[in-house]
């Protein structure tokens, strides 16, 4: 596969960025610094697959309605007019077209050619109060009016120690704020509070994501420094809160991005021999 080193954004659908493995995501990146041996069964040798979970799922689906427009397929969401049967709406008065069940929605996902991700009717209904939450909070609203790009693929280089190493991100928002640029990531977290969500951060890696992904915005010449992430949170309160790493948590992680980059691109050069 030839790689094309200059910076530029692209159209890339879920399919195509996960299946991609020359370019290096923050996922990829945290992987490798964590369990290389992984690393390599999962992008090298194709021995393992990455796990897919429910909570996975729910975020893909509150993704994709708030910044995509495209509404899940769930008995909360699904329902129709018997008056007009061939008419699937979303929310209406008439009771629930699509079962609650697994199974049974992705049955009804396919019969009637919807896009959304297909939830069971409780996961239905948790994203729904997200999605409600998030509509409810000015705070989520101004940094999703001022979103100037959603759901775009930046694709990049980095340089470490003479080595070229090609680098992709999926950034969820870039924000244009009172005349400074800010990326923006939405996360679905269990922690209703800024603390429980600092160390759930911790644990997740997400300074080390938001480097990533800042990196990936300066190369194509977007001067963002801040990086927002807009949290909700996904049961009861459903409560939503923006979070910033501090400038010092970020150049951190920049730094450790880069060792991890060039010793990621060493084991490529050598054909994963060392």
């Amino acid at each position: 596969m030839e790689i094309e080193m200059r910076a530029r954004w692209v159209q890339w659908d879920d399919a195509r960025y996960f299946a991609d493995c020359e370019y290096v995501s923050a996922s990829m990146l945290k992987l490798y610094r964590e369990d290389r041996d992984e690393y390599i069964k999962r992008y090298v040798t194709n021995e393992s697959k990455g796990r897919s979970s429910r909570a996975m799922a729910i975020g893909t689906a509150l993704h994709q309605w708030v910044l995509e427009g495209v509404e899940p397929v769930s008995s909360w969401t699904c329902s129709y007019d018997p008056r007009n049967p061939d008419h699937i709406g979303v929310g209406g008065p008439y009771g629930p077209a699509c079962p609650t069940d697994l199974r049974g929605a992705r049955k009804f996902a396919q019969e009637h050619n919807l896009p959304g991700m297909v939830l069971n009717g409780k996961e239905g209904t948790a994203v729904q109060a997200m999605h409600d939450a998030l509509r409810s909070s000015h705070e989520a609203t101004d940094l999703l009016h001022a979103a100037v790009r959603r759901e775009e693929v930046v694709l990049w280089a980095e340089e470490v120690d003479g080595h070229i190493i090609p680098c992709k991100a999926k950034v969820d928002m870039v924000c244009e704020i009172d005349g400074e640029t800010i990326l923006v990531d939405l996360k679905t977290s269990r922690h209703p509070t800024m603390l429980g969500f600092a160390h759930s951060g911790a644990e997740y890696g997400y300074a080390y994501q938001a480097a990533h992904y800042l990196a990936g915005l300066r190369a194509t010449g977007v001067a963002a420094r801040r990086a927002i992430f807009l949290v909700v949170c996904n049961k009861a309160p459903y409560s939503v809160f923006p979070f910033e790493f501090t400038d010092e948590e970020l150049d951190y992680a920049r730094r450790t991005n880069l060792v991890g980059l060039g010793a990621l691109a060493e084991d490529r050069m050598m054909g994963w021999s060392l």
